[in-house]
């Protein structure tokens, strides 16, 4: 049997062939190539990984799968094998956060979502919330776990945090009753997350900010109505999203930067305007206090002479702004990405045929 397979080249190693120029940390996901956002996506922190997956044919229910960033031990999974589907992995290196899907005897149009944690090294599982509807955004750093969900009574999106060992979970406060809050991201016991509403009587969108220690919340620039507004990301002294406003051009985005740390508040710039000859149609992001990576799939309507040009590819840049190259120049798809430090980076790559969660710890550069 080793002899059949040494025969066609399937050895130890043999996706190097296939110019694979990452390292694989957990392989054959049984997911098929996702776009951003999907609640397969990997998460990563303190050190660790955490990634759904399901049998090679993506037939079985997702589990969650932990394992370390720099290869060493064995993965694990963390979630129960109970018929539910373990979705939407996030990690702060101390303990997984996701979100179990179940379905409802008699009702196929309903599910069950209850948040789970466990610690990375394995043990119980616990539910630390059962929400009435679809959680659209799980966080979590340090002692503080928040998510979204539209609650029932209102038919509105809002953010809820857990901190510090707390069962009760409390709502973040905005600035209109029927104003909506989604997609949040923790860091430091901050709380950044999109707002939509009417603010002094106009429709809008923004980016806001809550301190879960002083409650108080910031305001990230001004409201807007864009075409689209990515999740936030945080690092330790800024909040990074992409934003597009121009419904005419070619898919363009803006990377839009809030710096924490100055002595006036937040003070917001665009890193990359949309308006630009550095912008590109990017809509996924991931950052470090280093680092800034961008998802870029292509412009609709663009033609290639060669399919690998037609995939998502990453590219990372300076918190500036200033281009640092491609991340990798597999031939697959690359997209989910997630930061680790400095400039590492993982993501969910096709290169294998398989979707692997695979990593780098710096970019390449310039692709031939």
């Amino acid at each position: 049997m080793k002899g059949a397979f040494d025969a066609h080249g399937i050895v130890p190693g043999w996706e190097k062939g296939l110019g694979l120029d990452s390292s694989v940390l957990l392989g054959r996901l049984g997911t098929l190539p996702q776009y951003v956002g999907t609640g397969n996506a990997p998460g990563a922190g303190g050190g660790w990984w955490a990634v759904p997956k399901s049998s090679p044919d993506g037939v079985d229910p997702y589990a969650v799968w932990v394992g370390r960033i720099d290869g060493k031990g064995r993965p694990h999974q963390v979630s129960p094998d109970d018929g539910r589907s373990h979705m939407s992995a996030v990690t702060d290196g101390k303990r997984v956060v996701w979100v179990a899907v179940g379905d409802v005897p008699d009702d196929p149009w309903s599910h069950t979502y209850d948040i789970m944690s466990a610690p990375v090294q394995g043990g119980e599982p616990k539910t630390l919330f059962s929400a009435p509807s679809a959680v659209t955004g799980v966080s979590v750093d340090g002692g503080t776990v928040a998510w979204s969900f539209r609650e029932p009574a209102s038919g509105l999106l809002r953010v809820y945090y857990l901190k510090d060992g707390a069962t009760v979970p409390q709502r973040v406060p905005i600035s209109r009753d029927y104003d909506q809050a989604s997609q949040p991201a923790v860091k430091n016991g901050r709380i950044a997350y999109i707002e939509d509403g009417l603010f002094d009587g106009v429709y809008g969108v923004r980016l806001t900010m809550y301190d879960t220690a002083s409650g108080t919340t910031t305001a990230l620039g001004a409201p807007s109505q864009p075409e689209w507004i990515s999740t936030p990301v945080m690092t330790s002294s800024d909040v990074y999203w992409l934003i597009d406003t121009d419904y005419t051009d070619q898919d363009q985005t803006t990377l839009r930067r809030a710096h924490l740390g100055g002595p006036d508040g937040a003070v917001v710039t665009d890193v990359i305007p949309e308006k630009s000859d550095r912008a590109t149609p990017a809509y996924g992001l991931t950052a470090t206090d280093s680092a800034v990576t961008l998802t870029v799939y292509p412009a609709w309507g663009q033609v290639f002479d060669d399919p690998n040009d037609s995939l998502a590819k990453l590219y990372q840049f300076t918190p500036d702004g200033v281009p640092l190259g491609r991340v990798s120049c597999s031939v697959g798809q690359q997209s989910n990405a997630v930061a680790g430090t400095g400039s590492r980076v993982l993501w969910m790559d096709t290169t294998t045929t398989d979707t692997d969660l695979v990593t780098r710890n710096r970019p390449v550069g310039t692709c031939a």
